[in-house]
Parts: structure tokens; sequence; C-alpha cells
């Protein structure tokens, strides 16, 4: 039933929030008045449940939360193909979980000290609850063992009982994700392009994480290559595959040039080029949106720019609690700069 789920986003599309509401929220004097302006906007029901004066890391789970119960109702008409998409587009947060998890456990903290980001609207399969009690990595594996990501996990954990360091297994699980996500949406029939879109917006992503890898992290482009999803698209492995064979931060800046018009990247490190291919990847969502609500990846894409938002709306926050100026602010957002 696509078309009712379609049907439904045409209505949820306007609480999407507007680009002049950054602005408002940059310009707000403190976070309690950044705070007021995001109360008056789709957000309001996650920030009464976080409660006045929460800190920003208990806003930004309240925050995840309405995101996710919003996509719940979005895509519950959804049988087959189309469902099995939909339960695996929030993989990557609920990984999230996981890899709290497993960070608090190699740390030897308590469960209060790395909490997972809560309840995923319904559609994690993985108990919140459990994770925050589990003791050992065997314990977390046993919760996901019957969910979609007992096979990224298997495969995630194997590589910490080998000795591999935590970044090991933390990309391995994201990779799985995200390979189960691009098997499925591109496997799925009459979904309009949904193989398309997700395989375009993984592709980003590989750009940034092979960004990462080479200039952050020191890999040569064979290592970094076994931290990435495997494209079936011969262009999209190709660019991928210059960038990783460049030896200069400004060899990338050039092959990257092209994705990012309009940034200002001559001196641009890493991170800045991250940040540039996030926003490449909010206005593309953004963009899918206003395409036409009769296409499956108008679906995945408000998935999308309602995450990003929640991104901006707790780097806003977290920006003013640390008393930066709006200028320092705006260039990590992804939807406002």
């Amino acid at each position: 039933m696509i078309e009712a789920a379609l049907g439904r986003l045409g209505a949820m599309k306007s609480g999407l929030l507007a680009p002049a509401l950054y602005e408002r929220m940059l310009a707000a004097p403190d976070e309690a008045r950044a705070r007021e302006i995001v109360g008056r906007t789709v957000y309001a029901p996650a920030l009464r449940r976080a409660g006045e004066g929460a800190p920003p890391a208990a806003v930004e789970r309240a925050l995840w939360a309405e995101v996710f119960s919003a996509w719940a109702r979005l895509v519950q008409f959804l049988e087959g193909g189309p469902a099995r998409l939909a339960r695996l587009v929030p993989a990557a947060f609920e990984a999230e979980n996981v890899r709290r998890t497993v960070r608090r456990i190699l740390a030897g903290a308590s469960g209060g000290d790395a909490p997972p980001l809560g309840d995923l609207g319904g559609l994690a399969e993985a108990s919140p609850e459990g994770l925050r009690r589990a003791q050992t990595v065997e314990e977390v594996g046993g919760i996901l063992a019957h969910t979609p990501y007992a096979r990224a996990f298997e495969r995630a954990s194997h590589r910490l009982s080998e000795g591999a360091a935590l970044f090991d297994f933390e990309q391995t699980l994201e990779v799985g994700c995200r390979e189960a996500l691009l098997s499925a949406a591109c496997a799925m029939r009459g979904g309009q392009g949904a193989g398309a879109y997700v395989s375009g917006r993984q592709h980003l992503l590989n750009l940034r994480w092979a960004l990462r890898l080479r200039f952050g992290r020191g890999m040569t482009p064979d290592e970094a290559r076994q931290f990435l999803v495997q494209s079936a698209e011969a262009g999209e492995q190709a660019e991928v595959g210059r960038v990783l064979s460049c030896e200069t931060l400004s060899d990338a800046r050039e092959a990257l040039r092209h994705l990012v018009v309009g940034a200002a990247l001559e001196h641009a490190g890493p991170g800045a080029l991250d940040r540039a291919l996030a926003r490449a990847a909010a206005r593309r969502a953004r963009r899918e949106l206003r395409r036409s609500f009769m296409r499956f990846p108008s679906l995945l894409a408000y998935f999308d720019v309602r995450a990003q938002e929640v991104r901006d709306l707790a780097a806003i926050l977290v920006g003013h609690r640390q008393g930066r100026r709006a200028e320092d602010i705006r260039p990590c957002l992804g939807l406002a700069a």
C-alpha cells in the first residue's frame, strides 16, 4: 500500500522546519530562547518529554524518538518489500544503540554512562532496555540474535575477538547495516527508484568515509576499501577509487569539487570537506521531496530530511550552551548552511 503511505506523506511534509526557523534559533541570545523556538514546532512533544532544563543529550534522544514515531506512522500500511525496506531505514540509528552499548562495556562503565538513544519509534527490534543492562559483548549478541542486525553484529564482533580496534567493530557494524539497506532497496520491485536513491545517498557517505579513512586514519586505499559499502554502479566505484588514490588532501578537494559547488574549499580540511558532503546529501533529499509525492523515494527522502533536522537542532542547542557564535555554529548545519 505505497499509495497510502505517500498520501500520508503529503500531510506530514507540512511539519518540516522552514529555513527561517534555523536563522531565528541561531540569532537567539541563549539556549533557553532557542528551545522556546523549537517548542513552537512539531518537536514540541519531544521537548515536553525531555523535560524543562534537560541536558542537550536528553533533548536529542527525545527528538530522535519523535522522528522514529513519525516514521512508524508514515509506513505502517506498507507490506512485502516496501515494509522490509522501511524497517531497515533506521538501521544506522539502531546500530548507534549497539555502538554505545559496546563502548560502555569495553570501558567497564555502568549502564547509565552511555545510554542508548532509546526506543526508536517501535521499529527497533533490539531492546533498548536490554542493551542498557547488557554486561558483555556476548549478551549484546544474544539480544540481536533474532533481529535484522544479527549478521552484521556477528561479522563486526568477530573483528573484536581477533583483537581489532573498536573502530573496526563500529565501522563494520555500520557497513553491514548499510549493505542490507542498499540490497533491499535495489531488490525492491515497483519502488520507483528506491535503489537509485539509496545508492546515491550511500555513495556520498562512502566518499565521506573515504576522506576520513585516508586523511584522518592514514589508511592505504586497500585498507580503506574494506570499510566501505561496495556499490554496483561502476561510476560510483570509480569516483570513490579516485578519492582513495589521492595522495594529498588538495587532490581530494579537487576530485570532490563538482559535488560541493559553492563551498569555500581552497583551504578546507577533512572536517570541512566532510560537512560539505553531508550538506550535499541534505540538499539531495530536499530535492527528492520537492519532485513528487507519488515516488517511493520521497518516503526515504522524508526520513533523511527529518534526521538531518535533529542533527541541526542538536548542533544549535549545544552550540548555544557552549556560548558559540552563530557564525561558528552555522558551518556545522546540514539544512541551513
